[in-house]
């Protein structure tokens, strides 16, 4: 059996690169003793076992700076590291299932985007309760933008289509004192449901008009209009795409 090993030999063993184990040398993390004649890094037994350890604990996330703590200290406070990490990888793991929700939540609104450009104007009911007015001085109605920007609204005036207002979507629970309410869900009313295709830079250039013809072509009126942010096409197209919801009645 070898007295020692070089540094070649236990990265190949260990599978850690020669410059990590430099590194956690330099540190101080482990120990490695010198080779009297060349002073090149020589490696026993007991101190690959020290960095099979060191290896162990940086796998599992401990940080360079408590690895010394760990080695050297009583269970008690490993416990104690070993909690902390625990609870910073919890905590990563929440964020990691809410970042892939609201992946899945954006998949389903490009879908969206293709179910509705397979049909011209259908029944639907509004994702949201109520609509206020965009606040341009208000971080929350920014943070929406970055958090949830299926959020984002259009608010459109049916009966002048010069008049579009952004505006936010709104939860029942949420509360929307102190903010202009631009509409409220109204149960009883039948709304239909369609494709809104905007220009990137100027909200006013939209379909919404051929979408009131259809929508007057089959019997109905309407007073207002909301529309959702699903996604949008720059460099290509310079579009936005909208989930429109008109409140329709019978003539």
């Amino acid at each position: 059996m070898k007295e020692y090993y070089n540094i070649k030999e236990v990265a190949r063993l260990l599978q850690i690169p020669t410059s990590t184990l430099r590194y956690w040398d330099d540190e101080g993390v482990i120990h490695a003793e010198r080779d009297g004649e060349n002073n090149y890094r020589k490696f026993s037994l007991s101190n690959i076992i020290e960095l099979s350890m060191v290896s162990f604990y940086r796998n599992i996330g401990i940080p360079i700076r408590d690895l010394k703590q760990i080695l050297k200290s009583e269970r008690e406070l490993q416990r104690n590291l070993l909690d902390q990490e625990e609870k910073r990888i919890e905590l990563q793991i929440q964020n990691m299932y809410r970042q892939q929700e609201r992946i899945r939540k954006q998949k389903r609104l490009l879908q969206e985007v293709e179910k509705l450009n397979q049909k011209t104007i259908g029944k639907g009911k509004p994702a949201f309760q109520k609509v206020v007015a965009f606040e341009r001085e208000n971080p929350r109605h920014w943070q929406y933008m970055v958090e949830e920007p299926e959020r984002f609204m259009l608010f459109l005036d049916g009966k002048c289509l010069e008049n579009v207002e952004y505006a936010v979507g709104m939860n029942k629970e949420e509360n929307s004192e102190n903010q202009q309410v631009l509409w409220t869900r109204a149960e009883e009313e039948p709304y239909m449901e369609s494709l809104l295709i905007v220009e990137n830079q100027d909200e006013k250039n939209n379909n919404v008009a051929q979408l009131l013809e259809v929508l007057q072509g089959k019997g109905n009126h309407q007073k207002v209009a909301i529309a959702q942010y699903l996604s949008s096409e720059w460099e290509k197209k310079g579009i936005d795409y909208y989930k429109v919801w008109f409140e329709a009645k019978n003539q």
